[in-house]
């Protein structure tokens, strides 16, 4: 099936899309100039950066962590033991930084 929007109005159809073109490039054309524009137009930079940064923290997340299994004894030596320490220390981390005044909100969970 296809599924068809209707517009119910009196004014003709070519009439009321080009109102629509009008509003979305006036639209536009103010967000533009309120961005700033430039040859980064449609790209986030901030979010960008974040990603950057995540993507580089977590490569060495992980190559601290095969360090640390390795000094542990490898596969053979206590994986999961590691594994279990860093989520303790991580855990204790967030509830601390919950229970300390003026760090962080405590988050409201509700049932809704």
């Amino acid at each position: 099936r296809r599924w068809r929007h209707h517009v119910h109005s009196s004014a003709s159809p070519s009439s009321s899309s080009s109102a629509l073109a009008a509003a979305t490039s006036a639209s536009s054309s103010s967000a533009l100039s309120t961005r700033g524009g430039g040859a980064l137009d449609n790209i986030d930079v901030p979010l960008m950066l974040y990603f950057l940064f995540w993507y580089v923290g977590n490569y060495y997340y992980n190559i601290t962590n095969k360090l640390a299994l390795k000094a542990a004894g490898g596969s053979a030596g206590f994986p999961m033991l590691i594994s279990s320490l860093q989520l303790a220390v991580g855990s204790i981390y967030g509830i601390f930084l919950w229970l300390a005044p003026d760090a962080r909100d405590r988050p409201h969970v509700t049932m809704d």
